[in-house]
């Protein structure tokens, strides 16, 4: 039979982590909880004494148990786990109770954990951070902005619960107000990692030989590596310089990746959208699908956004955490409806809009817009002057299909990869990052 090795190092820092918990646990208990003005508040703390963290202990019991005034007490099972990318915590939500004469003491569960109790021991935990007035998810290295209704889809929260998302987010703020909790990882808001180098995007360096670190959390985090991006350098230029029409449409095509980036990562305002136009089949469909591969895409119908009711509440919950928002075979986009969404999607960080089933909340609108279009495009003169064109040429009239197919190809080969997934060719994220332009 195998000896199984117990890796004391480890588990000395997972007790450090349990600790590290328990004080943060204590210290949230001991906050002025009269002056969090909501008429619930005093339900807090009282909830929150319902909090055991359990340790699997195993210097001296190979069991889960907890402390207690009256000692140690035998746990079989935790009530929920919480991770932080770091640390894992197993956590009992329940009473404890001396008998009559105080002989022995129990404990029992309590079958109905608060979800706002999720959401404060998360925040404990350190698996959500505040950072410059924003919440974000952290439990691996790529960071996730958590809007109201992603709050709302984690923690279930709802119109119905005991606190809904607006008081979870105060009660967030209220505990970082007073204990003001370094995030347990370094959070990089504006660095992309990649296996072996990094690219930041507030100082446009790129560190090559740099690997991700467990101790950070970043932007994004991407599988490829420095070579892969550095061989697809000539091959995207020179399909750039074979579609786009001009020098100009040229300039906005770089431009656009890098602007969409920055501003999905609060490093540049969001003002503009870009439209790309010619006729059919000249290269626009590949260039998309390549810059948007490092970005959360949405595909979207502008129509409904214009719309009134349930229906264009329900299109704007589709936007939430949309980074490249991408409109295609539109028809023709005109009128006041449609220029009123079109002026939010360019300008607004936030929308209200509701999901099937759930309440009114607002979204990230972090997402800048392309439209791909072969129709006509007729807005007034302010909102012309948030449009980026981007214009392709026109394939030669006498070019058959199956010339243009073997033109194409190289490019195709190049840019994407058939996956067991997709019915279509998916973009290389490789291609995706080239086209940042920081390389």
């Amino acid at each position: 039979m195998t000896e199984v090795k117990t890796d004391y190092g480890d588990l000395e820092k997972q007790r450090k982590a349990w600790e590290r918990l328990e004080n943060n646990h204590k210290r949230v208990l001991a906050l002025p909880w009269e002056e969090f003005d909501h008429i619930d508040s005093a339900k807090i703390p009282r909830a929150l004494d319902f909090i055991h963290v359990l340790h699997r202990d195993d210097f001296e019991y190979p069991y889960l148990s907890v402390k207690t005034a009256e000692g140690k007490i035998r746990i079989k099972r935790p009530t929920f786990h919480i991770n932080n990318g770091l640390n894992h915590f197993s956590l009992f939500y329940g009473r404890t109770k001396a008998n009559k004469d105080e002989t022995e003491t129990s404990i029992s569960e309590e079958s109905n954990v608060p979800r706002y109790v999720h959401a404060i021991m998360d925040y404990l935990a350190g698996t959500i951070a505040i950072y410059k007035e924003c919440f974000y998810l952290i439990n691996d290295n790529e960071l996730v902005l958590l809007s109201q209704m992603k709050l709302s889809e984690r923690y279930r929260l709802s119109n119905r619960s005991t606190f809904d998302v607006s008081a979870v987010e105060e009660i967030l703020l209220f505990i970082h107000e007073h204990l003001q909790l370094e995030p347990i990882k370094a959070i990089k808001t504006a660095v992309i990692a990649c296996n072996d180098f990094q690219m930041d995007l507030h100082t446009q360096d790129i560190r090559v030989d740099t690997q991700p670190s467990e101790k950070e959390c970043y932007f994004k985090r991407y599988e490829c590596n420095y070579n892969d991006v550095m061989k697809i350098v000539a091959t995207y230029g020179n399909y750039l310089d074979m579609v786009i029409d001009d020098k100009d449409s040229l300039h906005n095509a770089s431009l656009q990746p890098i602007y969409t980036m920055l501003v999905a990562c609060r490093e540049g305002t969001k003002a503009k959208f870009f439209v790309s136009k010619s006729a059919e089949r000249t290269g626009k469909g590949l260039r998309h699908k390549v810059i948007s591969a490092p970005f959360i895409t949405k595909d979207i119908l502008l129509d409904n956004l214009g719309g009134g009711g349930f229906e264009a509440l329900n299109a704007w919950a589709q936007l939430d955490g949309g980074e490249f928002l991408l409109a295609t075979e539109q028809g023709d986009i005109t009128g006041k409806a449609m220029e009123r969404a079109l002026k939010v999607i360019a300008t607004e960080d936030t929308h209200q809009a509701r999901q099937t089933g759930g309440n009114t909340n607002n979204v990230n609108l972090t997402g800048v817009l392309s439209i791909d279009s072969n129709a006509k495009i007729l807005l007034d003169e302010g909102m012309n002057s948030r449009a980026v064109n981007i214009a392709f040429r026109n394939r030669p009239a006498q070019e058959s299909d199956n010339e243009r197919e073997q033109i194409f190809s190289e490019y195709w080969e190049a840019f994407t990869v058939q996956t067991a997934t997709s019915t279509s060719r998916t973009a290389k994220i490789s291609a995706g990052v080239k086209s940042q332009h920081l390389t």
